[in-house]
């Protein structure tokens, strides 16, 4: 379906800002005109214009008459930018095709119907599943207030993330590590415990392939040595001691100060600007996380290899039986450096 095939274009352009929007969603738009296409948009980063106002002025007056396909409802309020359903009237479009409506408060409907009052016809509902995903962690922030969380465990085929004597490095190939180092680039923040930080001593960091993500230590004590990489200010990005203990030592960074429960320390990284956080390790963080229904997607990389005792992934004290098992939905998987990637999310 032609829809379909310009929407799909307008998702490709929206996913290659990956990472650059933070808490804005990630939009992309094409504009097209007796079956050709005039220009194409996209949101490229926090602050920039929106996808619609960036095709329209790549398009100039050859906007008018034409149909736009754009991935999310185009906005009809005044933020950083001015709102793009009054640039699209301006410009003359006769016909917006809509992926999804923007549950943001301050939108829901409101754009679709700005554009339906100026006798623009809107067709929604295109893609509608792709643009709900590629989005997932801009819709639950902006529906909650907290971020949206994605586990990444990386372990052995029987499910062990490290030996016995803690050593992990390194269980999973380069290859998978890198895609890693991808993955934290589109995020916010990461966040460990503060047993792997004295254990790993990780920098946690993209490598140079993109933006750093803010570094959550979460430690009951408020103590971490600062001769830790993530204490050195010299490794870029932010670091942050997240604590319910009442004491810090004497660290360079930043320290926030939370109830002991998990959800706390999610509704203040929500107040922090975080929409998307990658919660890293180590076993007992990825436990408490998955037994308090946090996780709203998992990530695994799994290696074949098999270590037969050690430092288990996942280990509830809940001792469940294999009838209250829980389930995940598997929505992708792929080989990488000899390991396998897989995505999924909580049933």
């Amino acid at each position: 379906m032609v829809f379909e095939e310009h929407m799909k274009r307008a998702l490709d352009l929206a996913a290659s800002a990956l990472g650059r929007t933070r808490t804005n969603p990630l939009v992309g738009a094409v504009i097209v005109k007796d079956g050709e296409k005039v220009s194409e948009g996209l949101h490229r980063s926090f602050g920039s214009d929106h996808a619609e106002v960036d095709a329209l002025n790549r398009a100039g007056s050859r906007a008018a008459g034409a149909e736009m396909y754009v991935t999310l409802e185009p906005c009809v309020h005044y933020g950083k930018t001015p709102p793009c359903v009054e640039a699209i009237k301006a410009a003359g479009i006769r016909r917006v095709i809509v992926a999804t409506v923007d549950p943001n408060p301050i939108v829901n409907g409101a754009g679709l119907q700005a554009l339906d009052d100026a006798g623009i016809e809107v067709v929604t509902g295109v893609c509608e599943n792709e643009a709900k995903r590629l989005n997932e962690a801009y819709l639950k922030y902006i529906t909650t207030g907290l971020p949206f969380v994605t586990l990444k465990v990386a372990q052995t085929l029987d499910g062990f993330i490290a030996d016995s004597n803690n050593s992990s490095r390194w269980i999973t190939s380069e290859e998978a590590r890198h895609k890693v180092h991808q993955l934290r680039s589109t995020v916010d923040a990461v966040l460990i415990g503060a047993a792997t930080a004295r254990i790993d001593d990780p920098f946690l960091s993209t490598h140079g392939i993109g933006n750093d993500p803010v570094r959550l230590v979460l430690t009951r004590t408020g103590q971490i040595p600062d001769s830790l990489k993530l204490c050195d200010p010299g490794t870029g990005g932010r670091t942050i001691i997240v604590t319910s203990g009442d004491e810090a030592n004497e660290f360079r960074g930043e320290c926030w100060r939370v109830d002991s429960d998990l959800k706390s320390v999610l509704r203040r990284a929500g107040s922090e600007g975080i929409g998307h956080l990658l919660v890293e390790g180590g076993s007992d963080i990825f436990s408490q996380f998955i037994d308090a229904g946090l996780v709203d997607k998992f990530v695994f990389v799994i290696a074949p290899r098999l270590l037969g005792s050690g430092i288990p992934a996942y280990q509830s004290p809940e001792h469940r039986k294999i009838t209250d098992v829980l389930k995940l939905d598997i929505s992708n998987t792929e080989a990488v450096g000899g390991d396998l990637w897989i995505e999924a999310y909580p049933k």
